[in-house]
């Protein structure tokens, strides 16, 4: 292999873990190009393992393998579905002069297939233990692996709790490399996915596990943990992960797909075989509809699922910059649409502002108008209760045949018109007064002037007498408007 020498290893395809084995070539039976050639083929390729298991009726099983797999590894993943431990294990089909720790590229086997058998010994194992009993601890502690907890525990109550353990149970299997799981419920994934605008969607896969499926280990070490298909699938998509493997969590996923996704796409899940999973089931939402777009089993290589997933993503993708464009040009329409309301009830709430304002000022000029006409009409009723009273205190009229005791006043009115009245000498300038505020010519509204001399009575002492103001025997006074 002098042509990869200079190789990065990380370009050699090799699996994280690696056993090299040195070995010394001879000098006349050097490896070929050719060979060489075939040794990288195989370690880069995939191996099919057909397994007949002698003491499961001759149940025959096809797992696939790369070529870095160790012989060990294909007895471990064989204990898990045929419950034959790997001490006890009786194989036919390897090559001889290998050991568990040679990989499959190494071995001599036929690629890319190769077809093996396996049954359960019958041996008494009591002495082989004791006689190699440190061998026999060494290989308990070390390589034959624990029956393994199932990813969801049986009758699982709560879907959230169902669906942490199985990323926490599938990362203490498998290990810490592979996509993220969604914890939670089946409908809270398929809202996180599909409810949202089309720019912030994402496809829905859902991963069905199930421990008696033969494809499990290879699918969840080998394929969920390369590179490329995590960062596709955490680029794309939320994964939702549940596990099969008992019938109760498989009847409370049924129940669950036929709430969120109708009792046709409930139907096709329960048609699907164990032996065809894992699988991921691919969901979208296309419009308004949500549906099952594709189903990817287990049993196919790693460039197959990539294959499969992409195709998924390019059909998601093609609708999805059709609904982004769509919601795109329907957000326009509503911003125009909300402009041109904005611009309408601005506008609405102008002219309701400019009727108010109206309104208002009508109201105040009425509200004054009225307080206007109620002060007047106060006013009036006031002079009028006052004139009232005055009329009531005046003196009458004295009668002719007083002689020097009287005085007859002349009024001249305002419009011209005369009135008459006679006083006795001795009345106060008050009465005189008075009687003209009887007569509707209150002296807050008008001067009361006298001939001779030119004076305004209003101003004088009200108490002295007609005679005394030399109003006597008779005077003409007039009236005029203050």
């Amino acid at each position: 292999m002098a042509q990869y020498e200079n190789t990065p290893i990380k370009n050699l395809s090799l699996p994280s873990e690696n056993t090299l084995y040195l070995a010394v070539k001879p000098r006349d039976g050097a490896v070929s190009a050719d060979e060489d050639n075939e040794i990288t083929e195989r370690l880069k390729g995939l191996y099919m393992l057909k397994i007949k298991n002698l003491s499961d009726n001759g149940k025959e099983h096809s797992i696939h393998y790369p070529g870095t797999k160790t012989i060990l590894d294909v007895k471990t993943d064989v204990y898990s579905f045929s419950d034959i431990h790997v001490r006890n294990q009786v194989w036919t089909g390897w090559p001889p002069n290998i050991d568990d720790n040679t990989i499959l590229a190494l071995s001599g086997i036929s690629y890319p297939e190769h077809e093996l058998t396996v049954q359960q010994s019958n041996m008494n194992h009591t002495r082989e233990k004791k006689q190699n009993n440190a061998c026999i601890l060494q290989i308990d502690n070390n390589v034959v692996p624990k029956r393994l907890e199932p990813l969801i525990p049986e009758h699982i109550d709560d879907e959230i709790v169902g669906s942490i353990s199985f990323s926490e149970r599938f990362t203490a299997r498998y290990g810490a490399i592979h996509p993220a799981f969604y914890q939670g419920t089946l409908e809270d994934a398929l809202k996180e996915a599909c409810s949202k605008p089309a720019k912030d969607r994402k496809i829905l896969g859902i991963y069905l596990h199930h421990d008696a499926s033969v494809l499990s280990n290879v699918f969840c070490s080998q394929l969920l943990g390369v590179e490329s298909v995590m960062q596709l699938i955490e680029r794309n998509f939320i994964l939702w992960g549940w596990d099969l493997t008992f019938e109760t969590n498989r009847a409370r996923l049924q129940n669950s797909v036929n709430n969120c996704l109708g009792s046709t796409a409930a139907l096709s899940l329960r048609d699907i075989a164990i032996d065809r999973l894992p699988a991921i089931i691919i969901i979208m939402k296309i419009r308004s509809s949500t549906d099952i777009l594709n189903v990817i089993y287990g049993n196919l290589g790693v460039n197959e699922l990539l294959s499969s997933l992409i195709e998924a993503v390019d059909v998601f993708t093609e609708h999805q910059k059709v609904e982004m464009r769509e919601e795109q040009e329907r957000a326009e329409r509503e911003l125009v649409k909300w402009e041109q309301d904005m611009a309408y009830n601005e506008s609405l709430a102008t002219d309701r502002a400019k009727e108010e304002a109206k309104r208002q000022q009508a109201e105040a000029e009425f509200n004054e108008r009225k307080r206007i006409e109620n002060e007047k009409a106060n006013e009036l009723a006031r002079k009028e209760a006052h004139r009232k009273k005055l009329e009531a205190h005046l003196p009458p009229e004295p009668a002719l045949d007083q002689g020097d005791n009287i005085t007859k006043i002349r009024f001249r009115l305002p419009n011209g018109d005369n009135l008459e009245r006679r006083f006795l000498a001795n009345t106060t300038l008050k009465i005189l007064l008075d009687y003209l505020t009887v007569q509707g010519f209150p002296i807050q509204e008008y001067k009361v002037i006298s001939s001779w001399p030119r004076r305004d009575l209003t101003t004088v002492d009200i108490t002295k007498t007609l005679k005394e103001l030399k109003l006597c025997p008779k005077e003409t006074v007039i009236l005029e408007e203050r």
